[in-house]
């Protein structure tokens, strides 16, 4: 099923690098104004990346150390709301930047975490386990709007 007609806002400025939405995708970003001028910004990304930094930068300053089956749970309930929307969206379900920013949020601590573990030991298991979930729930979901299989 085509994707229905959205209007394409020519009056904001988005860069790949800060919205990697399609023009007529922008309402997946957050508009920051700027004179005359709006900037759009990935409302996931606007979440993640400044909440990874402070995660990581706390927790390595902190020097927490692995918590054993508790940066397994951590590390999963942080990633898999961000991952579902993310992947919904591509599929084509409608969404909200409130629930992508806070799914982005809890992404950015759960990549924190993770980071942090590699940091503190390349072989960390809940590090490659993040990893390999990422990588396999983000290929499930390109695979699934590969097949075009419509609305289910």
């Amino acid at each position: 099923m085509p994707e229905p007609a959205r209007r394409v806002e020519e009056n904001v400025i988005a860069w790949r690098w800060l919205a990697h939405q399609h023009r007529y995708h922008l309402d997946r970003c957050v508009k920051l104004g700027w004179g005359a001028r709006r900037f759009a910004i990935c409302a996931r990304c606007l979440a993640v990346y400044p909440l990874l930094v402070i995660s990581l930068t706390l927790l390595l300053w902190t020097r927490v150390g692995p918590l054993g089956w508790v940066d397994h749970v951590w590390v999963l309930i942080g990633s898999t709301p961000a991952l579902l929307d993310w992947g919904a969206s591509r599929l084509g379900a409608p969404g909200n930047n409130r629930w992508r920013m806070l799914t982005g949020g809890l992404l950015g601590v759960a990549l924190g975490r993770s980071f942090s573990l590699y940091v503190n030991e390349v072989y960390s298991e809940v590090f490659w386990i993040h990893a390999l979930m990422v990588l396999i729930t983000m290929s499930a979901f390109e695979v699934v709007r590969s097949l075009d299989l419509g609305d289910f």
